[in-house]
Protein backbone atom coordinates (compact mmCIF):
# COMPACT_ATOMS: atom_id res chain seq x y z
CA UNK A 1 0.00 0.00 0.00
CA UNK A 2 1.46 3.41 -1.11
CA UNK A 3 0.72 5.75 1.88
CA UNK A 4 0.14 8.93 0.23
CA UNK A 5 -1.46 7.63 -2.93
CA UNK A 6 -3.87 6.14 -0.46
CA UNK A 7 -4.21 9.22 2.31
CA UNK A 8 -5.32 11.06 -1.29
CA UNK A 9 -7.66 8.31 -2.42
CA UNK A 10 -9.17 8.47 1.00
CA UNK A 11 -9.67 12.23 1.38
CA UNK A 12 -11.49 11.73 -2.11
CA UNK A 13 -13.76 9.91 -0.76
CA UNK A 14 -14.50 11.80 2.39
CA UNK A 15 -14.82 14.93 0.15
CA UNK A 16 -17.58 12.94 -2.21
CA UNK A 17 -18.86 10.87 0.85
CA UNK A 18 -17.76 12.20 4.43
CA UNK A 19 -17.85 9.72 6.95
CA UNK A 20 -18.21 10.57 10.64
CA UNK A 21 -15.00 12.76 12.26
CA UNK A 22 -13.85 9.74 14.68
CA UNK A 23 -14.11 6.93 11.66
CA UNK A 24 -11.86 8.93 9.43
CA UNK A 25 -9.27 9.80 12.28
CA UNK A 26 -9.49 5.44 13.56
CA UNK A 27 -8.75 5.30 9.71
CA UNK A 28 -5.88 7.72 10.10
CA UNK A 29 -4.33 5.99 13.35
CA UNK A 30 -4.76 2.45 11.80
CA UNK A 31 -2.71 3.86 8.13
CA UNK A 32 -0.16 5.01 10.70
CA UNK A 33 -0.37 1.54 12.86
CA UNK A 34 -0.06 -0.02 9.56
CA UNK A 35 3.26 1.91 8.51
CA UNK A 36 4.82 1.29 11.74
CA UNK A 37 4.02 -2.26 11.36
CA UNK A 38 5.45 -1.91 7.54
CA UNK A 39 2.61 -2.61 5.92
CA UNK A 40 1.53 -6.89 7.49
CA UNK A 41 -1.48 -8.05 5.82
CA UNK A 42 -3.59 -7.40 8.59
CA UNK A 43 -2.99 -5.50 11.93
CA UNK A 44 -3.58 -7.34 15.34
CA UNK A 45 -4.97 -5.26 18.30
CA UNK A 46 -6.50 -5.54 21.44
CA UNK A 47 -9.55 -3.81 22.17
CA UNK A 48 -7.38 -0.78 25.10
CA UNK A 49 -4.81 -0.06 22.23
CA UNK A 50 -7.26 -0.04 19.48
CA UNK A 51 -9.22 2.06 21.39
CA UNK A 52 -6.05 4.17 22.63
CA UNK A 53 -5.89 5.45 19.05
CA UNK A 54 -8.52 7.59 19.14
CA UNK A 55 -9.20 8.00 22.43
CA UNK A 56 -12.80 8.09 22.64
CA UNK A 57 -15.91 6.12 24.61
CA UNK A 58 -16.34 1.76 23.78
CA UNK A 59 -19.80 2.80 22.27
CA UNK A 60 -17.67 6.08 20.25
CA UNK A 61 -15.48 3.26 19.02
CA UNK A 62 -17.36 0.49 17.91
CA UNK A 63 -19.34 3.28 16.13
CA UNK A 64 -16.31 4.40 14.47
CA UNK A 65 -14.89 0.96 13.39
CA UNK A 66 -18.73 -0.13 11.79
CA UNK A 67 -18.49 2.87 9.76
CA UNK A 68 -15.17 2.01 8.31
CA UNK A 69 -16.20 -1.24 7.32
CA UNK A 70 -19.49 -0.39 6.21
CA UNK A 71 -17.92 1.80 3.58
CA UNK A 72 -15.80 -0.81 2.65
CA UNK A 73 -12.86 0.73 4.02
CA UNK A 74 -12.01 -1.92 6.74
CA UNK A 75 -12.20 -5.30 7.42
CA UNK A 76 -12.36 -6.37 11.69
CA UNK A 77 -12.28 -9.86 12.87
CA UNK A 78 -12.67 -10.10 16.55
CA UNK A 79 -10.31 -11.99 18.86
CA UNK A 80 -10.63 -14.39 21.33
CA UNK A 81 -9.08 -14.68 24.74
CA UNK A 82 -5.62 -14.59 24.62
CA UNK A 83 -5.45 -13.61 20.69
CA UNK A 84 -6.12 -10.09 19.69
CA UNK A 85 -8.62 -8.42 16.91
CA UNK A 86 -7.33 -8.31 13.61
CA UNK A 87 -7.80 -4.94 11.35
CA UNK A 88 -7.58 -5.16 7.42
CA UNK A 89 -7.42 -1.77 5.59
CA UNK A 90 -9.01 -1.96 2.18
CA UNK A 91 -7.13 0.03 0.19
CA UNK A 92 -9.21 3.89 -0.54
CA UNK A 93 -7.87 3.90 -4.36
CA UNK A 94 -9.82 0.17 -4.63
CA UNK A 95 -12.90 1.53 -3.24
CA UNK A 96 -12.75 4.47 -5.67
CA UNK A 97 -12.21 2.14 -8.31
CA UNK A 98 -14.98 -0.01 -7.77
CA UNK A 99 -17.28 2.93 -7.13
CA UNK A 100 -16.03 3.95 -10.79
CA UNK A 101 -17.34 0.58 -11.79
CA UNK A 102 -20.39 0.77 -9.85
CA UNK A 103 -19.85 -1.27 -7.27
CA UNK A 104 -21.44 -4.33 -9.17
CA UNK A 105 -19.81 -6.97 -7.46
CA UNK A 106 -20.97 -5.74 -4.30
CA UNK A 107 -24.41 -6.31 -5.47
CA UNK A 108 -26.24 -9.09 -4.00
CA UNK A 109 -28.43 -9.70 -7.09
CA UNK A 110 -26.63 -7.98 -9.80
CA UNK A 111 -23.86 -9.83 -10.58
CA UNK A 112 -21.54 -8.22 -13.20
CA UNK A 113 -24.28 -5.36 -13.66
CA UNK A 114 -23.21 -2.73 -15.63
CA UNK A 115 -21.82 0.77 -14.43
CA UNK A 116 -24.99 3.05 -12.82
CA UNK A 117 -24.37 5.62 -15.11
CA UNK A 118 -24.87 3.70 -18.16
CA UNK A 119 -27.72 1.94 -17.35
CA UNK A 120 -30.66 2.60 -19.09
CA UNK A 121 -33.51 4.59 -17.55
CA UNK A 122 -36.04 2.69 -15.83
CA UNK A 123 -39.26 3.10 -18.37
CA UNK A 124 -36.95 1.25 -20.93
CA UNK A 125 -36.42 -2.28 -19.11
CA UNK A 126 -39.18 -5.03 -20.60
CA UNK A 127 -41.94 -4.80 -18.18
CA UNK A 128 -42.08 -1.35 -16.88
CA UNK A 129 -45.47 -0.26 -16.44
CA UNK A 130 -46.68 3.21 -14.81
CA UNK A 131 -48.25 1.82 -11.99
CA UNK A 132 -44.31 0.35 -11.71
CA UNK A 133 -43.06 4.01 -11.88
CA UNK A 134 -45.40 5.43 -9.19
CA UNK A 135 -44.73 2.25 -7.02
CA UNK A 136 -40.88 3.27 -7.46
CA UNK A 137 -41.81 6.84 -6.66
CA UNK A 138 -43.57 6.28 -3.41
CA UNK A 139 -40.96 3.80 -2.22
CA UNK A 140 -37.96 5.98 -2.78
CA UNK A 141 -39.75 8.88 -1.46
CA UNK A 142 -40.60 6.63 2.04
CA UNK A 143 -36.77 5.76 2.03
CA UNK A 144 -35.97 9.58 1.75
CA UNK A 145 -38.31 10.41 4.25
CA UNK A 146 -37.14 7.81 7.31
CA UNK A 147 -33.27 7.63 6.38
CA UNK A 148 -32.41 11.27 4.26
CA UNK A 149 -34.41 14.23 5.52
CA UNK A 150 -34.12 17.41 3.81
CA UNK A 151 -33.51 16.40 0.83
CA UNK A 152 -35.63 15.28 -2.14
CA UNK A 153 -34.96 12.76 -4.37
CA UNK A 154 -34.59 13.37 -7.92
CA UNK A 155 -34.59 10.73 -11.32
CA UNK A 156 -30.72 9.71 -10.61
CA UNK A 157 -31.84 8.72 -7.06
CA UNK A 158 -34.75 6.78 -7.99
CA UNK A 159 -32.89 5.32 -11.04
CA UNK A 160 -30.06 4.11 -7.85
CA UNK A 161 -33.45 2.63 -5.97
CA UNK A 162 -34.95 0.76 -9.48
CA UNK A 163 -31.32 -0.54 -9.64
CA UNK A 164 -30.98 -2.14 -6.30
CA UNK A 165 -34.41 -3.13 -5.74
CA UNK A 166 -36.05 -4.25 -9.76
CA UNK A 167 -37.00 -7.99 -10.65
CA UNK A 168 -37.94 -8.78 -14.03
CA UNK A 169 -39.31 -12.32 -15.35
CA UNK A 170 -40.16 -13.44 -18.37
CA UNK A 171 -42.86 -16.26 -18.97
CA UNK A 172 -42.86 -18.89 -21.55
CA UNK A 173 -45.28 -17.04 -23.84
CA UNK A 174 -42.29 -14.14 -24.03
CA UNK A 175 -43.96 -11.67 -21.51
CA UNK A 176 -42.42 -9.21 -18.76
CA UNK A 177 -42.91 -8.52 -15.70
CA UNK A 178 -41.67 -5.95 -13.36
CA UNK A 179 -42.15 -6.27 -9.46
CA UNK A 180 -39.94 -4.57 -6.17
CA UNK A 181 -39.78 -7.84 -4.15
CA UNK A 182 -39.99 -7.46 -0.36
CA UNK A 183 -37.05 -8.69 0.77
CA UNK A 184 -34.87 -6.43 -2.02
CA UNK A 185 -37.06 -3.11 -0.64
CA UNK A 186 -36.27 -4.53 3.20
CA UNK A 187 -32.38 -4.75 2.01
CA UNK A 188 -32.45 -1.22 0.66
CA UNK A 189 -34.04 0.26 3.70
CA UNK A 190 -31.17 -1.74 6.03
CA UNK A 191 -28.55 -0.50 3.72
CA UNK A 192 -30.31 3.20 4.41
CA UNK A 193 -30.48 2.63 7.99
CA UNK A 194 -27.42 1.35 8.41
CA UNK A 195 -25.78 4.88 6.75
CA UNK A 196 -27.94 7.06 9.10
CA UNK A 197 -26.79 5.00 12.34
CA UNK A 198 -23.40 5.83 11.09
CA UNK A 199 -24.25 9.82 10.19
CA UNK A 200 -22.93 9.04 6.81
CA UNK A 201 -26.43 9.08 4.59
CA UNK A 202 -24.94 8.69 1.03
CA UNK A 203 -24.51 6.23 -2.11
CA UNK A 204 -20.81 5.37 -1.54
CA UNK A 205 -21.81 3.89 2.08
CA UNK A 206 -24.89 2.23 1.01
CA UNK A 207 -23.30 0.45 -1.76
CA UNK A 208 -20.57 -0.84 0.65
CA UNK A 209 -23.33 -1.76 3.33
CA UNK A 210 -24.40 -4.26 0.25
CA UNK A 211 -20.65 -4.96 -0.72
CA UNK A 212 -20.42 -6.38 2.63
CA UNK A 213 -23.82 -8.19 2.48
CA UNK A 214 -23.00 -10.18 -0.45
CA UNK A 215 -19.51 -11.23 0.87
CA UNK A 216 -20.81 -12.47 3.80
CA UNK A 217 -23.44 -14.18 1.23
CA UNK A 218 -26.07 -12.37 2.94
CA UNK A 219 -29.39 -12.32 0.86
CA UNK A 220 -31.99 -11.29 3.39
CA UNK A 221 -33.17 -9.06 5.88
CA UNK A 222 -33.43 -11.42 8.21
CA UNK A 223 -29.71 -13.05 7.93
CA UNK A 224 -28.25 -9.50 7.81
CA UNK A 225 -30.19 -8.78 11.27
CA UNK A 226 -28.89 -12.21 12.59
CA UNK A 227 -24.98 -11.44 11.23
CA UNK A 228 -25.56 -7.98 13.31
CA UNK A 229 -26.54 -9.80 16.75
CA UNK A 230 -23.59 -12.41 16.59
CA UNK A 231 -21.43 -9.27 15.64
CA UNK A 232 -22.75 -7.49 18.61
CA UNK A 233 -22.24 -10.22 20.98
CA UNK A 234 -19.17 -10.42 20.51
CA UNK A 235 -18.47 -7.18 21.53
CA UNK A 236 -20.68 -7.24 24.87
Amino acid sequence: MRYLTEINAFERLMDRHPLPGTAQLLWYKLMREANRQRWPEAIALDNDTAMGLVGVTVHAFRKARTALSDAGLLEFSQGVKGQPSTYRLIPPSLVELQESQGDAAGLPYEEGAEYMEDVEAPERYFGWTEAAGRELAKITRDLFAAYWPGRSPDDRDRQRVFFYIKDQRQDEDGEWTMSFPEERKALLAYAFEAASRAGAVNWNYIAGVYRNLGARGIKTVEQAHEYDEKRSSQYR
